[in-house]
């Protein structure tokens, strides 16, 4: 028996090497992730995962179109990570840039409305709200709310898409076509403060939360923020009739040398120990059927409304928010012209003031220029103010010098 003892302490050895986090797993196991920018409130259970599965996750966060562009240009990751594939599915044609993807997670982007207003507009318990009563309030001046940028942030892109469906009057997914113009320019008269990130979003509400009456963002969000105690008034979350869009955050592999590590990464987080742990942290709905909701989390009928089939539509839809639907912006450049900036300086501001005039046609460069309805101040200044000189934007292609 003793001959045979250092035999058994090897294969015992080898075994525990052999399980995850136990020392076998070298640096190819550190994987890069872009990420969207609400995924930061995963950062508390990424030592977690790296215990369960060995992998270490170098998370990169990101707007959505932001990331889009920088995947197309070729900067390499290992994996994408964001609240919705869809766009980016789209674009990459024949590029193949995803080699696969698996949802992780689960959170539908809805309304959340003061307590108070939604007694008043008779929206608590009430299943048959919809979109329509939303803009019906917005355009009458009793409904403010806070919404992201759908050119800058996945959850404003994602309820554009969900509210100019909904407004159609159909089920099917949006064609360029059927585009109610006039029901979405009243559903964004109520839109009283935007911003680039869900997040961002969200510590504005809560600054600016006694002239708005809601805001629309994920729910995990809005639940986040009724438990945050910032909040002077609860929110009452409207998921309304027509349906919603639900963001499923799937987990995107870039480099298939990684598949291995990636095939680890999926069996955990779709693990039912994971899942629960995900959903008590961040307040995301399980993806994995049969794991029973977080008492948090409210239970209505939920109607997935269908994402657009093609890149052409959903550009349709955000020209079409920044340059026919939403409030224009108004916007004011102080320009240095002194003589510390001869050189590269001049240079870099008239290239920067020419790429908001059209000439950056990058994805992100083409929702970035200047934009239908915008009134555009130009004060330039040496030692001190030079010229003085505000512009209407007509279109996206000629301009009136209002003065």
């Amino acid at each position: 028996m003793t001959a045979r003892r250092p035999f058994v302490y090897l294969t015992l050895a080898l075994t525990l090497l052999l399980l995850p986090g136990c020392g076998l797993f070298s640096s190819s196991d550190t994987l890069t992730v872009l990420a969207g920018s609400e995924l930061k409130d995963i950062e508390p259970l990424l030592d977690q995962i790296k215990r369960e599965t060995g992998v270490q996750l170098e998370l990169e966060y990101i707007g959505t179109l932001d990331g889009a562009e920088k995947l197309l240009s070729g900067v390499e990751y290992d994996l994408a990570w964001f609240s919705h594939g869809g766009y980016l599915t789209l674009l990459q044609g024949g590029h193949g840039l995803v080699v696969t993807q698996e949802k992780t997670m689960l959170s539908p982007v809805v309304m959340g409305i003061k307590e108070s207003r939604a007694w008043e507009f008779g929206w608590i318990d009430n299943p048959d709200a919809t979109w329509q009563d939303i803009a019906d309030k917005a355009s009458s001046g009793e409904l403010r709310y806070a919404m992201t940028n759908p050119a800058a942030s996945n959850s404003g892109f994602t309820a554009l898409i969900g509210v100019a469906t909904a407004l159609t009057g159909s089920s099917d997914a949006i064609n360029a076509g059927d585009v109610n113009v006039s029901a979405l320019q009243a559903f964004f008269k109520g839109q009283a403060l935007t911003a680039g990130s869900s997040g961002w979003l969200a510590e504005s509400y809560i600054t600016e939360q006694d002239n708005l009456d809601g805001l629309i963002n994920y729910e995990s969000v809005l639940l986040s923020l009724n438990e945050s105690g910032d909040l002077r008034e609860d929110l009452v979350l409207i998921y309304p009739k027509e349906g919603i869009i639900t963001a499923d955050y799937p987990l995107m592999l870039l480099n298939a040398d990684k598949q291995e590590q990636y095939d680890r990464l999926i069996a955990y987080l779709r693990s039912p120990e994971f899942q629960e742990e995900m959903m008590g942290t961040t307040l995301r709905r399980p993806v994995v059927p049969g794991i029973a909701l977080d008492g948090r989390i409210p239970t209505p009928l939920l109607v997935e409304i269908p994402f657009p089939n093609s890149v052409a539509i959903i550009d349709s839809l955000l020209f079409s928010y920044l340059d026919e639907q939403r409030l224009p912006a108004y916007a004011i450049f102080v320009l240095d012209v002194s003589g510390s900036m001869r050189g590269s300086g001049i240079n870099d501001l008239q290239a920067a003031m020419n790429n908001l005039t059209g000439l950056d046609e990058s994805l992100t460069g083409r929702f970035a220029r200047f934009r239908s309805r915008e009134i555009i101040t130009l004060v330039t200044f040496s030692d001190h103010v030079e010229d003085i000189r505000i512009f209407e934007i007509n279109d996206v292609n000629s301009l009136t010098m209002l003065n």
